[in-house]
């Protein structure tokens, strides 16, 4: 060592802190490093996650609110229609509504119930839209577990009458019955004249069995 130059003392040195640099990389600053690393990485995932998470919670409560909407539906159907009843009791719905206007049936005729197709979002169209134009716009019609029930009646009586009758159903405020069409034979004059009339009524069942 004492024959070596000042030059390369230095040299050994330099060399000898650069060992030591890279030793105390090695062992001690490179693992914090990768440990700080590790760390951003996994914050970097917990972001992922959390994004995913929320993204699923908005989810789950866009599918609450639609499990909401469709129990609401379901219940203002209940409301809005019969339960599932026979055509015999179809038939005395019918004559009592005729016999709140002191009105008898000189026929009576009941078709069997069938499915309709209903619109959700605005229930007051029912029966308004043609087969073709419900194909067209699917957005707002449904099929649920609802039945129409066609009921053919003639009676002999007044306008007046069947105006009441009209006024009737319609405080009702239910979509459960109405009058569908019906036809007048004779002069429509005298309101109070007695005349033969054609009226279809339209019945609607909720079948809760189907639910």
């Amino acid at each position: 060592m004492n024959n070596l130059s000042k030059r390369e003392k230095f040299l050994l040195l330099l060399l000898a802190l650069v060992a030591i640099a890279y030793v105390g990389m090695s062992f001690f600053i490179q693992p914090k490093i990768d440990a700080i690393k590790a760390i951003e990485s996994q914050i970097e995932e917990a972001k992922v996650t959390q994004t995913s998470m929320k993204a699923k919670l908005l989810s789950l409560e866009n599918t609450e609110i639609t499990i909401s909407k469709m129990t609401d539906e379901i219940e203002s159907y209940t409301k809005e229609y019969y339960a599932s009843i026979s055509k015999n009791e179809i038939g005395t719905l019918i004559l009592n509504v005729l016999a709140n206007q002191n009105l008898v049936p000189i026929s009576l005729v009941i078709t069997e119930p069938k499915e309709v197709i209903l619109p959700t979002s605005d229930s007051n169209n029912v029966g308004k839209k043609s087969s073709k134009e419900s194909k067209k716009d699917t957005s707002i019609f449904t099929v649920l577990p609802v039945k129409k029930s066609v009921v053919l009646v003639q009676v002999k009586g007044s306008i007046t009458q069947l105006n009441r009758i009209l006024q009737e159903l319609e405080s009702l405020h239910s979509h459960s019955i109405r009058i569908s069409s019906f036809y007048i034979d004779g002069d429509t004059t005298d309101p109070n004249q007695p005349l033969t009339m054609s009226i279809d009524f339209e019945v609607f069942i909720y079948d809760k069995t189907k639910e």
